[in-house]
């Protein structure tokens, strides 16, 4: 594997985990949004 191709998949990884890591944090802020909307 070529070097660039493992830094790009390095990025790619480090992105993802960071949006799953931000929804996570949010869901429990969204969700009690939504229930304080819909109520």
């Amino acid at each position: 594997m070529s070097d660039w191709l493992a830094r790009l998949l390095n990025t790619l990884a480090f992105f993802v985990w960071l949006v799953v890591g931000t929804m996570v944090l949010f869901m429990p802020l969204l969700w009690w949004t939504y229930v304080e909307v819909v109520r």
